[in-house]
């Protein structure tokens, strides 16, 4: 799942720290992929004080197992991915259909949710100590998070998330995702090639949206999700 879909599943703790900690596990990878957060990492988080944060990590976790194992993912996927033009595609085609389904969904958000994505969203990304959980992260991993600071600041605007509510602004996203898988973005003819898609990606999250969000996995405050079983590094 993608970012509000994310943090429209944590609303109801009203914690900007879970908020933010149901990104990070695709946030803090979008800067470098040595910030991954595994699970002993992530217990490391919750020993040196950041527990609410960890909840929201675990919480994205858990929901993206349960979402992507689920049978109205995988028809989803299935039908944006049969409206892919044929030929070479800037990412791999099921790559690519899974992207834009998570992408419909939170457009479908900003459209149904609109107060909570233009505002509690950013609102709560805005109120969370960043300084603290980046200093958190260097220490953890020795990864520079210099970069990871300019990145927030231009995402708890809000203006990233909110391009997912026309098809350029999923185009532009796109491009700049095959700039940095591939180093190769998208020309113009690749971008009309991929409108159809995109259009359909949309109807998707639209028409699909009760069912593609896992609603039992909505976390109240009290509510912690499993732990994962896996011990990585």
């Amino acid at each position: 799942m993608n970012f509000l879909s994310h943090g429209l599943l944590v609303r109801r703790c009203g914690s900007p720290d879970v908020v933010a900690g149901s990104a990070l596990p695709d946030l803090a990878p979008l800067v470098d992929r040595r910030l991954r957060l595994t699970p002993k990492r992530l217990d490391w988080l919750e020993a040196d004080g950041a527990a609410e944060v960890v909840l929201g990590c675990r919480h994205h976790q858990q929901v993206d197992r349960a979402f992507h194992h689920s049978e109205p993912f995988h028809t989803a996927r299935k039908a944006v991915e049969a409206v892919l033009p044929d030929g070479p595609m800037p990412l791999p085609r099921n790559m690519l259909a899974h992207v834009l389904v998570e992408i419909g969904i939170d457009a479908e958000i900003i459209r149904s949710y609109p107060t909570f994505a233009a505002e509690e969203y950013p609102d709560a990304f805005g109120a969370f100590d960043w300084d603290t959980l980046l200093d958190r992260l260097q220490r953890m991993t020795g990864v520079d998070t210099t970069e990871f600071g300019r990145l927030i600041g231009r995402f708890n605007r809000g203006a990233w998330l909110m391009t997912y509510a026309t098809d350029d602004g999923v185009l532009d996203r796109l491009n700049n995702m095959c700039l940095r898988v591939r180093d190769r973005g998208l020309d113009d003819a690749a971008r009309d090639a991929l409108r159809p898609a995109v259009a359909l990606s949309r109807t998707v999250g639209r028409e699909r949206f009760a069912a593609l969000m896992p609603w039992d996995l909505e976390l109240e405050y009290n509510a912690a999700p499993e732990r994962e079983s896996e011990e990585t590094t």
